[in-house]
């Protein structure tokens, strides 16, 4: 507003927070003193709409329930897009793609086991970013402006003002130089796909790097930035991409991730139990077009629906499960079950009166005469569903949860998909400086009182080190990766049972989750 300068996206790296109501208070991972409502209940009634479009993925505290309807992307409120557990879109020229979530070991091979009501583990657990995301992601070949995540790709802090950082905030040090501050998998994800740019929270701190890749000069620029609160680095204006002269940027699923996830439905599992995955998925340009012309057009649409009563609109009973329509469309049209919809939850599609019913074995379709009934059961489909009362449960007495025993569990283990052979990506060489000096454009950077201009030296703050320091730094942390346990530097991917002495130690109600670096509690 100061500046006269219009702004075509919005970009929020996670906590976004979308509780429409009461009810889905519950289902969020706060401390009770910053549990508030806020004001997102008004942009989900249309009270209120989003003025720039936006585009959000998931972090360690949110309405998971409501998050969980849209695992495969959708709108959480007009002009407010989610881009799901993982996914990627393209927005005016831009490919742009996220993966929800935090890091945590004991869950990462896991299946998706959580489904809502959520149990106070569940509550813990569904944020907790999986192995099947990171497969996905990884699967991606052709080249990515922007990739966001919650938590930080571990390492990046070598290749940025590391001193600074550790002034800011003195506690992460002993993390740092044992390299365990981070998230391993996203840092798999970084060295495959090599976006252009990389935008993370939930360390409340600002920091930026340069990641080279090859000789040549290809970086990724690493971006994080502090939690929204007064006098706090947590806005950036970026100038990228081709220029659209004020019109509205349209958002487009990516023919390419449509493919990836039609290939990968399979391997999805609702099981609490460790699961054994590709590392990624080659997806041919063949299949890509097959995979389009089977999903027809490839632009979003604006089909948001409000599924549940809003806030101050009536007080909401603990009795539904909701599942979104949204969801169940774009399942259809790619082809591939909605893994998404509750038992014995009716779900509505506007304008089509169909009903879709979800059970534990398959998914009855009705319609036609039964339209008016199935209106009928939407507005309030669960007279007999009593959610469970939230409590407050001491977990650390609390065993693993482990209930198959080991006979079952291998018996189980046997029947998934095994790993597939596929070949890594190749040792970066030597990185030519000059390259990574090449100009992105203006980076500007909001204040409270002016809009600076910043190079590119300073923003991402490249120190003084020679051609060979950059190059060993990256290679240490590179070999680093590659000695941590489930990391891809060979091609077995972990496949152990959960860590039981370390689920002793960490009760999944501890302070293991809320790990986003800042000496305080979080604001909500």
């Amino acid at each position: 507003k100061e500046t006269g300068r219009k702004v075509d996206l919005l970009l929020c790296c996670g906590d976004f927070q979308a509780c429409r109501n009461e009810y889905d208070m519950k289902y969020i991972k706060i401390p009770k003193k910053f549990a508030a409502m806020g004001d997102f209940w008004r942009y989900y009634s249309g009270a209120a709409t989003a003025p720039i479009p936006t585009i959000v993925i998931g972090g360690n505290h949110e309405a998971s329930n409501h998050m969980w309807e849209l695992y495969y992307g959708g709108w959480l409120a007009p002009n407010i897009y989610y881009l799901g557990s993982a996914g990627f879109v393209n927005v005016g020229g831009l490919r742009i793609g996220g993966i929800s979530g935090i890091y945590k070991k004991f869950d990462y091979h896991k299946g998706h086991h959580e489904v809502p009501p959520l149990s106070p583990d569940d509550i813990v657990s569904i944020f907790h970013t999986r192995s099947l995301e990171v497969m996905r992601c990884k699967s991606i070949r052709q080249p990515v402006d922007i990739f966001m995540s919650h938590d930080w790709p571990i390492g990046v802090y070598d290749f940025g003002d590391r001193n600074s950082l550790i002034r800011s905030k003195p506690f992460f040090e002993n993390e740092i130089v044992s390299n365990d501050l981070g998230s391993p998998p996203s840092s798999e994800i970084l060295e495959v796909i090599q976006p252009a740019y990389w935008f993370a929270g939930h360390l409340h701190v600002k920091f930026s790097a340069i990641i080279p890749h090859d000789r040549f000069g290809k970086c990724t620029r690493f971006l994080a930035l502090d939690k929204c609160l007064p006098r706090r680095s947590f806005l950036q204006v970026l100038d990228i991409g081709q220029e659209l002269h004020g019109a509205r940027p349209v958002l487009e699923y990516d023919p390419e991730w449509l493919a990836i996830l039609a290939d990968t439905a399979k391997y999805y599992s609702p099981l609490n139990f460790d699961q054994r995955l590709p590392i990624w998925l080659e997806v041919t340009p063949e299949r890509i077009e097959e995979i389009v012309a089977a999903f027809g057009p490839l632009e979003i649409p604006e089909n948001f629906t409000v599924t549940v009563p809003v806030y101050q609109e009536r007080a909401p009973e603990d009795k539904f499960l909701t599942a979104n329509p949204q969801s169940e469309i774009f399942c259809r049209k790619l082809g591939i079950k909605n893994e998404t919809i509750p038992e014995n939850c009716t779900v509505i599609i506007p304008g089509e009166g169909v009903g879709i019913t979800g059970t534990e074995d398959e998914i009855l379709l009705d319609g036609g005469e039964e339209e008016e009934i199935r209106r009928e059961e939407f507005i309030n489909p669960y007279q007999d569903f009593q959610a469970p009362e939230y409590k407050e449960t001491n977990t650390m007495d609390q065993k693993p949860n482990n209930n198959n025993p080991p006979v079952i569990r291998r018996r189980l283990m046997d029947s998934l998909p095994k790993p597939v052979n596929a070949t890594q990506p190749p040792a970066p060489g030597a990185v030519q400086r000059k390259n990574l000096m090449a100009s992105v454009g203006e980076i500007k950077e909001e204040d409270p009182a002016t809009v600076t201009v910043k190079t590119v030296d300073e923003e991402f703050n490249v120190d003084e080190e020679s051609d060979d320091q950059l190059v060993a730094k990256f290679m240490s942390l590179k070999k680093r990766f590659g000695e941590r346990e489930g990391l891809s530097d060979s091609l077995i991917v972990n496949t152990s049972v959960v860590d039981e002495s370390r689920e002793k130690k960490k009760s999944k109600f501890g302070d293991d989750d809320d790990d986003d670096g800042d000496d305080d509690d979080d604001e909500s």
